[in-house]
């Protein structure tokens, strides 16, 4: 299936992520922060892109939406239950899992749920965070999730 106009790609990313959220049973601020990061006006290639989606967040939708994010969003010292990471090209990808890490570390008895929205994917940078990531599992209970986003579909990557 094939579609052209960027409408149809969000409508599709949309109905995607929302069996994503399902099998993930994902926190309803957490939906509503990343409902806000699909519905911003900037185009589909820049919609990851930290600085554009951070002022479209604060300037049309209002924030905080009870999540603390990375590299977007205000800078607030309370500590909410959801994490939200983008990362939008290669050179951010080790740089988000490591705030993953280590957000997962200091807040791990307070937080239940991190989540990366993604358009780059590299097996062998993540290989090297995937242990952490299950020690922050086992150790605290908190769910870590990666969700690769295209410009055709959205799919849980780990």
């Amino acid at each position: 299936m094939y579609f052209k106009d960027e409408f149809s790609k969000r409508e599709k990313i949309r109905e995607d992520l929302s069996g994503v959220f399902r099998k993930l049973e994902t926190d309803s601020n957490l939906i509503s922060c990343i409902g806000a990061v699909l519905s911003c006006e900037v185009p589909l290639g820049d919609m990851l892109n930290p600085k554009a989606l951070g002022k479209v967040i604060n300037n049309t939708l209002g924030y905080p939406h009870q999540v603390n994010t990375y590299p977007f969003g205000d800078a607030t010292n309370m500590i909410h239950p959801s994490f939200l990471t983008i990362c939008n090209k290669k050179n951010s990808f080790r740089q988000t899992l490591t705030a993953m890490v280590n957000h997962g570390i200091k807040y791990g008895d307070r937080i239940r749920e991190m989540v990366m929205l993604t358009n780059f994917w590299d097996s062998k940078d993540f290989k090297e965070y995937e242990e952490s990531f299950e020690i922050l599992r086992r150790k605290y209970g908190i769910s870590i999730s990666v969700i690769l986003i295209t410009e055709y579909s959205a799919n849980i990557v780990f």
